[in-house]
This record gives C-alpha cells, sequence and structure tokens, in this order.
C-alpha cells in the first residue's frame, strides 16, 4: 500500500531531515556501545539461556538499522543522511 503524502514545504522537509539525523545519531551511538560491550567471537550465556552476538554480528546489525534510518529518509525527503563517495572524473 502506498501512502499519497502532499508536496513537503521546504522548511517542513528541512526539520525532517533533522530529524532522521538525530534518530541516527543516537542509534549510532547505542550501537557504539553495543559494539564495544560485544565480545569478538559469538558465545553462550548458561545463566540465562541466550546466544551471545559477536562485534561482526552488532555491527552488522548496526548497519542495518542505520540503512533503514536512510531509506525511510529518503523515501520521505529525497534527502540522503549518506554522502555518496565522489567518482574520479577519468578521461577516456
Amino acid at each position: 500500500m502506498t501512502f499519497i503524502t502532499p508536496k513537503p514545504v521546504e522548511e517542513d522537509s528541512n526539520s525532517r531531515v533533522d530529524s532522521y539525523r538525530k534518530l541516527a545519531r543516537v542509534v549510532r551511538d547505542e550501537g557504539l556501545k553495543k559494539i564495544l560491550a560485544a565480545p569478538i567471537k559469538s558465545g553462550w550465556n548458561p545463566t540465562f539461556k541466550q546466544r551471545i552476538p559477536s562485534k561482526r554480528e552488532v555491527k552488522r546489525e548496526l548497519a542495518e538499522s542505520l540503512s533503514t534510518i536512510n531509506e525511510f529518509c529518503m523515501e520521505e525527503t529525497g534527502v540522503s543522511l549518506v554522502k555518496e563517495p565522489e567518482l574520479p572524473n577519468l578521461d577516456i
């Protein structure tokens, strides 16, 4: 299902982009704390009978969350939160 929304006003669009940026920063900061606390290898906690994710798994989860936030921002405002790498001009 696709929602039809009116064309956003420039100021409203900028405030939405700012709110997505703030959300991305909060998610990134929380993710960094989880990454630093995670072990290098995944493990098992016998007390709570839970799997402990590795740093790599937590990083992947963080990247997916930030990607989702960027997708929603692009869909709503047309602005990407991620800087695209500049490609050099090649004269061939």
